[in-house]
């Protein structure tokens, strides 16, 4: 009797071990299935289309838009138009984006690459990618002629002062993170002169951006307002690209273009295409001492 419950007790496990293999074989086959099927990255979804999808922030001169016949210039629409053509892929505008909404446009598919002097930073790495970049940019102060409050950065961290930023700029990120104590008007738009429009109009008593955009407000309105910093940035970033998060490939390609575009001397072209003032930025070839050459 024993041995026959025995043989009973065995069947029935050998009867559950089947079913359990016959319910699981499905899945397990799905799931080797899917795992044979290689994810396509962005570089060969770019080069199976042969066109790059770009946004852009109007930041002259690294792009900029002509009112008037809508035609897009500037330092990186002349990278990346040579890149398409060296290349052989289309460059597609799909719009324009602003600072405080690329990241979230990058994240929903919205393009490929935006084509702007971006600068890379930690918070902005988390979401995305950077070129390397082709120009170094530096952080300024604007204030008004006469104001003699401020003598140092550390001066505008109090509540009776108000800071204008551009929302998402990096100008903005550094007065969140080291003026707390003050006022901060940060302003929803992809134009950064309209921070410095705030001081000159006695909306705001600073406003923190980047020299660049700085500088040229500066040239034109020198009766009211200028730049504390001119001469000693309060930081310097790198003008890059951006493009998604884990995207090596395709960043690889820009990269090894831009250093071509580098070393050959067609960055430096451009510095004298649309330079207007020698402290504006420093190219890639200066900042590491590199000569220049023929293209």
């Amino acid at each position: 009797m024993k041995n026959i419950r025995n043989r009973k007790h065995l069947a029935t496990l050998l009867s559950f071990l089947v079913l359990l293999a016959v319910s699981i074989l499905p899945f397990s086959a799905c799931d080797t299935q899917n795992a044979g099927q290689k994810r396509e990255s962005l570089l060969d979804k770019i080069l199976r289309e042969k066109k790059i999808r770009c946004m852009y922030i109007n930041y002259p001169p690294t792009i900029q838009v002509d009112p008037n016949t809508k035609q897009l210039s500037g330092i990186f629409y002349d990278v990346v138009k040579r890149f398409g053509e060296d290349t052989a892929l289309e460059i597609e505008w799909v719009g324009e984006t602003t600072w405080g909404t690329m990241i979230e446009d990058l994240k929903n598919d919205k393009y490929d690459l935006l084509v702007t002097g971006v600068f890379p930073t930690a918070v902005r790495a988390k979401e995305s990618e950077f070129t390397k970049p082709i120009l170094y940019i530096g952080m300024g102060a604007v204030v008004r002629v006469g104001e003699t409050r401020f003598k140092t950065v550390e001066d505008f961290n109090a509540p009776n002062v108000t800071i204008a930023t551009v929302d998402g700029e990096v100008g903005d990120a550094y007065v969140k993170q080291f003026l707390p104590k003050a006022n901060r008007q940060a302003i929803p738009t992809g134009e950064i002169p309209q921070a410095v429009d705030q001081v000159a109009y006695k909306k705001a008593d600073v406003a923190i951006t980047d020299m660049l955009s700085a500088g040229r407000y500066v040239m034109q309105h020198r009766d009211a307002v200028y730049d504390m910093f001119a001469d000693k940035p309060i930081r310097v970033y790198g003008a890059s690209m951006m493009t998604k998060r884990g995207e090596f490939e395709f960043l690889h390609l820009l990269d090894v273009a831009l250093d071509e575009y580098i070393n050959s001397g067609f960055i430096d072209s451009l510095d004298k295409k649309y330079k207007q003032a020698p402290n504006e930025w420093l190219p890639a070839a200066k900042m590491f001492g590199r000569t220049e050459r023929a293209q």
